[in-house]
């Protein structure tokens, strides 16, 4: 199994590329920036692209406090510190195979495979054999991106997604060699 945390932004890239209406090119903009700050675990580099009162749903969980900060740059940035900087899963790939934009928000659909170390898994009560290693979590993910054309940032993200990411992740081993350099 390989990662390409590349492919995360492909398909947007693509979209954009076709793109010549000004406010649909911001809003793709806009994520693309936020997608790729991502991948490089990033924090400032995300809440740049929100507004200044961001809401993050996830509609997995949507009672947890720390996965859908609201009403502050700061709950985002405690959340992606919780998340993805503590946890190492910050590489990560999401397949899209469907980008959709209109004035008031992007959509972007796919796969969505995050490398989690080993220790931060065990640490999580979830077993698996090498504490060194890196195990890849994944799920059918759909992401709406809201757009607030006033400030013209991101409101946040509202995510769905299908199944537990980690079922079976103890069978999809990877090492750091699987995961594909960053070209962002």
């Amino acid at each position: 199994m390989k990662l390409d945390p590349n492919r995360t932004w492909k398909l947007v890239e693509k979209r954009l590329a076709d793109e010549r209406d000004p406010t649909l090119r911001r809003n793709l903009e806009l994520v693309l920036a936020h997608m790729k700050a991502e991948a490089r675990a990033d924090i400032e580099g995300v809440v740049a692209t929100l507004t200044e009162r961001p809401r993050y749903i996830t509609y997995a969980n949507p009672a947890d406090p720390i996965l859908n900060p609201i009403g502050s740059k700061d709950a985002v940035r405690r959340f992606y510190d919780a998340t993805i900087v503590q946890t190492g899963a910050f590489r990560l790939e999401f397949a899209c195979d469907r980008v959709i934009v209109d004035a008031d928000s992007v959509f972007t659909e796919g796969l969505m495979r995050m490398a989690y170390p080993g220790a931060t898994l065990r640490a999580m009560g979830i077993e698996v054999d090498d504490g060194a290693a890196y195990y890849v979590a994944e799920s059918r993910m759909g992401v709406v991106w809201p757009v607030d054309p006033a400030e013209e940032r991101l409101t946040g993200e509202e995510v769905y997604s299908s199944g537990d990411p980690f079922a079976g992740i103890a069978a999809r081993k990877i090492s750091l060699s699987d995961i594909a350099p960053l070209e962002c």
